[in-house]
């Protein structure tokens, strides 16, 4: 379809253009009158034993610690993985949650290629009230020492070579978000004028045939006769 016939259909159906840009501004103002949620991140960051040729800071991480961490954030997802996103700056309420709790390792390589080095767990906690996101971030954090002190139980490592976890920060900020409102408005917009401009274009199409066969049905049968 050309631009001119295009632009014919939009007037010969202007009256379903008009029906669709009301039902796309009532999208619109339901995309950016959407209320805020609080939100927090903060790393629960594994800390290696206290010794004298391993010492318990974070100038000096160890590799080793990588993996525990990974399989501390498997213990705590179980069979709900988080998606593997393109960038390790993805946050959950930008992933279209307003309700919910993320643990993840930082990837500091690819979607396609990940790479985790740092011992840290990464939590983030989305929720629309923000006492509710204080205590889930107490209780994750509560839960993942938990299941670490649990798999150090099994092995049973001695308490003055265990590892430790602490949150940093020790107390996260909550912060209240309502993401971008004009990138909203510009994304339903868009979406709105696509589907509308579809929309028209079958619906024409199903009229015009539905018409040509009305016309064929009603056309008389021509006549048949023998000659003499």
């Amino acid at each position: 379809m050309t631009a001119r016939e295009l632009f014919t259909l939009v007037l010969r159906r202007w009256y379903l253009m008009l029906l669709g840009a009301a039902m796309s501004v009532g999208a619109l103002h339901v995309a950016t009158h959407q209320p805020g949620v609080y939100w927090t991140e903060f790393n629960v960051v594994l800390l290696a034993p206290i010794e004298r040729y391993y010492p318990n800071n974070l100038a000096d991480p160890h590799y080793a610690l990588a993996p525990i961490a990974g399989v501390l954030a498997t213990d705590w997802n179980q069979d709900d993985a988080p998606l593997v996103t393109a960038s390790g700056e993805t946050t959950l309420f930008g992933e279209g949650q307003r309700q919910g709790i993320e643990i993840r390792l930082p990837n500091q390589g690819t979607q396609w290629r990940p790479l985790y080095f740092a011992p840290n767990i990464n939590v983030q906690i989305v929720n629309d009230n923000p006492e509710t996101v204080a205590k889930e971030a107490r209780r994750v954090s509560a839960d993942l020492d938990a299941l670490l002190q649990r798999r150090q139980d099994a092995l049973r490592v001695q308490p003055t070579i265990r590892l430790r976890t602490i949150a940093s920060p020790a107390e996260p900020e909550i912060r209240y978000t309502t993401g971008s409102r004009p990138r909203a408005a510009l994304a339903t917009g868009l979406v709105g004028a696509a589907l509308t401009t579809i929309a028209v274009y079958w619906i024409d199409r199903w009229l015009t045939r539905r018409r040509s066969l009305r016309v064929g049905l009603s056309r008389p049968a021509p006549a048949s006769g023998t000659s003499a």
